[in-house]
């Protein structure tokens, strides 16, 4: 029988996602190297190579049933799964394996979870206030779930787990000085998006000298539009490859900005320290950004050109400040994302 089955967005090849379920791995066996862990994945294989841990297909019913039946506990590892923004049929499914856990008998904790927007919360809630417990990644998900009238289980604000990653900082193949931009696509940007953020880059590469490189997180989703804007830039760059997440950190370290739209090309730059402006086209990003005291961000629905400009100028003038500012939040937030192993750990036990 496995210890803890996590359930999670993994094995879709995002590099979020990704470091989620690393991060998630190296705290539980850094509390307990004894640890037996089974992951819940679209591609089962990838995942038992990369991880070392086993591996089920996460859909169909049969391998949902075998996998939660073989754990002692589920975990519904990072990130914001409990929402139905994106499609009601997301939430659906992770509701769903929580229900399965909860008629077995196995403990269940949503581990720094973000939590919205949601529009089914009557029986969301009703269904979260049967869990044992609940980690946040940020206040609005608290806030969230008070609204929601979520009171059961223990909750607590912790921090997102990437935070507690342990990676190693690996050279990396792009040189002199850059900044970086992260893109997803995104179905309600205004006609002028793309011109609007290719101006700003060419504004910072001309005034700061240095040019911009595109990183997209999940190339099926992100590799078009990226490459689109990039094209649109006298000097842009568009990583093409899909490095691990060590390599993705490592590249960000080496930025004197980031420029995201993914949370975790933000959260990847803040755990490097590197100043950050972010782009809004969920409330988790805002979220995340108001947790680490940050404010530098505007929504992509309504992007102005001049307004990102005034907070680039910013980050350049103020970067020495802004890093150190960066630095001192940057130990509090990987306490609180050790904080998330520890209760899950001491959660079996009870």
């Amino acid at each position: 029988m496995k210890d803890i089955l996590i359930c999670g967005y993994y094995g879709f090849k995002n590099s979020g996602d990704d470091a989620l379920l690393l991060s998630i791995i190296q705290q539980l066996k850094g509390m307990r190297a004894d640890i037996k862990i089974s992951v819940l994945s679209n591609n089962p294989e990838e995942t038992i190579k990369k991880y070392g841990v086993d591996a089920k297909k996460r859909d169909g019913i049969f391998s949902l049933i075998t996998a939660v039946m073989g754990c002692k506990m589920l975990i519904l590892g990072g990130g914001t799964l409990i929402q139905d923004r994106t499609s009601t049929k997301s939430l659906v499914y992770y509701l769903a394996v929580v229900i399965l856990a909860l008629i077995f008998g196995k403990k269940v904790m949503l581990y720094a979870n973000g939590i919205g927007p949601l529009k089914n919360k009557k029986i969301t809630a009703k269904i979260l206030n049967r869990v044992d417990l609940i980690t946040l990644r940020d206040k609005n998900s608290l806030a969230e779930l008070k609204e929601m009238g979520v009171k059961k289980p223990r909750i607590e604000l912790t921090a997102d787990s990437v935070f507690g990653l342990d990676f190693i900082k690996k050279p990396t193949p792009f040189e002199g000085d850059y900044f970086c931009v992260s893109i997803r696509d995104y179905n309600h940007f205004p006609k002028d998006f793309c011109e609007q953020l290719a101006k700003v880059c060419d504004y910072i590469s001309q005034e700061f000298n240095c040019y911009p490189l595109f990183i997209p997180f999940q190339h099926d989703k992100d590799l078009e539009i990226t490459e689109k804007i990039s094209s649109m830039t006298k000097k842009g760059v568009t990583v093409t490859a899909l490095p691990e997440p060590d390599d993705l950190i490592s590249i960000l370290s080496g930025a004197r900005l980031c420029i995201g739209m993914r949370l975790h090309s933000l959260i990847y730059s803040a755990l490097c320290a590197v100043p950050l402006i972010g782009l809004v086209y969920d409330p988790k990003v805002s979220g995340f950004l108001d947790y680490m005291g940050e404010n530098k961000y505007f929504d992509v629905e309504r992007l102005s050109s001049d307004e990102l400009i005034n907070a680039v100028n910013d980050c350049f003038e103020n970067n020495s400040k802004i890093r150190s500012d960066m630095g001192k939040k940057l130990e509090k937030m990987k306490e609180l994302a050790k904080k998330n192993a520890q209760l899950a750990i001491e959660l079996p036990e009870e």
